[in-house]
């Protein structure tokens, strides 16, 4: 049965079509090997907020749809802004150098999106960022800055080691 605008939802089911097509798309990208999300796919992404499982090891996962890196490093994960600080150029993961490097100006930063070196004289932005069991739900609302609020950019960061 095919839903239209006159069909009324189910009160009794867990997910709106919406977030059930959202999940179901997800896990077959995951299940097929063709995602640019790896081990850790979006669960869910639902306009403010990305849900995603907790990394098993450290690396860096890129999900380029909801815009978010994520990474483990040293048993703490972090949620940043794909977009370089200096002008919203897409990071890059330089698996060699283990850094994160902007293609345009080829600004640097470490793992934890502290600035290193280049053009873009500031960190890289973070999502805030909270644990609920086995995954961390990424607030994409918000982007909170190191030079703006040092203390809370510090704190956009859940420990799991």
């Amino acid at each position: 049965m095919m839903l239209d605008e006159s069909t009324p939802e189910c009160d009794a089911c867990p997910l709106d079509r919406r977030g059930f097509l959202g999940q179901a798309f997800f896990a077959i990208l995951a299940a097929s090997g063709m995602s640019s999300v790896t081990a850790t796919a979006a669960l869910a992404l639902e306009g403010s907020e990305a849900t995603y499982s907790i990394p098993a090891r450290d690396g860096v996962e890129i999900d380029k749809k909801g815009e978010v890196i994520l990474v483990r490093d040293k048993g703490v994960v972090y949620a940043f802004a794909l977009s370089c600080p200096h002008q919203k150029q897409s990071l890059r993961w330089k698996e060699a150098q283990g850094r994160f490097e902007c293609p345009k100006h080829r600004s640097k930063y470490q793992p934890n999106g502290s600035f290193i070196a280049g053009r873009a004289t500031r960190a890289m932005d973070r999502h805030p960022i909270r644990r609920e069991g086995d995954i961390v739900r990424v607030d994409l609302t918000l982007k909170v800055r190191r030079d703006e609020e040092p203390e809370r950019w510090e704190s956009e960061q859940v420990r799991v080691g």
